[in-house]
């Protein structure tokens, strides 16, 4: 993952929460864990794609030079600092929207050697 979006970290919590969410919906059903697999990879792959190609383009615009520095430079000067508008996408989203297994809260968990509960509380 690309940094000119601060995605990488982002990107893996909603993997592993997609993840997490299918093969435990596979089980669940008596399916198969690699359909849970395959279900992720298909939830999660368009989303992680547009993810790196918009990094990519964000890349180059930081990295360009000459007259496009200079135009590029005004319109962010220029922006209302509150229009959100060209990355709304990547920030509104939640992973378990329509074709998505929810996230059912686990057992608690004793970290070792701890006595304070950690995880989702029932």
């Amino acid at each position: 993952m690309l940094q000119y979006l601060a995605q990488g970290a982002c990107q893996a919590l909603e993997d592993s929460a997609v993840l997490a969410a299918e093969l435990a919906g596979a089980g669940a059903a008596g399916r198969p864990f690699s359909e849970g697999l395959a279900r992720y990879a298909a939830l999660r792959a368009p989303r992680a794609a547009r993810v790196q190609r918009t990094a990519r383009t964000w890349g180059e615009i930081w990295h360009v030079g000459g007259v496009a520095k200079l135009i590029r430079d005004e319109l962010l000067l220029t922006r209302d600092v509150a229009d959100h508008r060209h990355v709304s996408w990547l920030f509104g989203h939640s992973v378990f929207g329509p074709g998505t297994s929810e996230m059912k809260a686990g057992p608690e968990m004793v970290p070792p050697g701890g006595t304070t509960p950690i995880g989702p509380r029932a």
